[in-house]
């Protein structure tokens, strides 16, 4: 079982029930490091991982509570290893997918879609 701390904002998240507990771990050497801003282990260098409390997910993140909230990757905040207190910069995530038949077709393939950030966002990615 993840020991961890989630953020007092995921706890504020209509429909949202804490407390819910992830970690990060390391993904080849299996060292937890807390919930901090990292993205490789200190003792191996490999990637790190969420660690996640299945138990308590399964008895406190209901699918309808996440369709309910507005679509943006705040929506999950349960999922994401926040640090308490964390507070969130605007509506970030949710761009749309663009379907694009004609490209798809010219391209042999089923189906494409293209990410529209184009004023979409404050956040554009370039």
């Amino acid at each position: 079982m993840a020991l961890g701390a989630l953020s007092a904002f995921a706890c504020s998240l209509e429909g949202s029930t804490c407390p819910i507990s992830n970690e990060l771990r390391c993904k080849e050497c299996g060292k937890n490091v807390g919930n901090s801003p990292r993205s490789f282990c200190e003792e191996c260098f490999s990637p790190l991982e969420v660690s996640f409390d299945y138990d308590s997910l399964k008895k406190s993140v209901r699918r309808e509570d996440l369709a309910s909230r507005k679509f943006n990757m705040w929506r999950y905040a349960e999922f994401l290893p926040l640090q308490d207190g964390y507070a969130t910069r605007g509506d970030i995530g949710g761009t749309p997918l663009i379907a694009s038949s004609k490209l798809a077709a010219h391209w042999g393939v089923k189906n494409l879609f293209l990410k529209n950030d184009a004023g979409v966002l404050p956040f554009a990615i370039l």
